[in-house]
């Protein structure tokens, strides 16, 4: 790969600004690892990549250190129902 895509560079920024303020230590590392797996799997993806990016934001949350509640797989369902509902073919102009 040539040089790094949106995705990949903004988790590098975003890893990076947690680090200079103590927010990434070193047990983060299998995390920070898994999400420029994400950022990558989502930067050359050529389909929807709806799942990816749901585990890829909460890879960032817990980075973050946000609480969220106890979710499960209705949660998710739930939010790729409200993401099929915006998807279809952009209005006529």
């Amino acid at each position: 790969m040539a040089g790094k895509r949106r995705n990949q560079a903004a988790f590098d920024r975003t890893v990076a600004t947690l680090r200079s303020v103590g927010r990434i230590e070193p047990q983060d590392a299998a995390q920070v690892a898994l999400g420029r797996t994400l950022a990558e799997i989502i930067d050359a993806a050529q389909e929807p990549v709806t799942q990816t990016a749901y585990a890829y934001l909460q890879v960032i949350r817990s980075l973050k250190g946000e609480v969220t509640a106890a979710t499960d797989d209705s949660d998710l369902q739930a939010f790729l129902e409200v993401l099929r509902g915006q998807m279809g073919d952009a209005p006529q102009s």
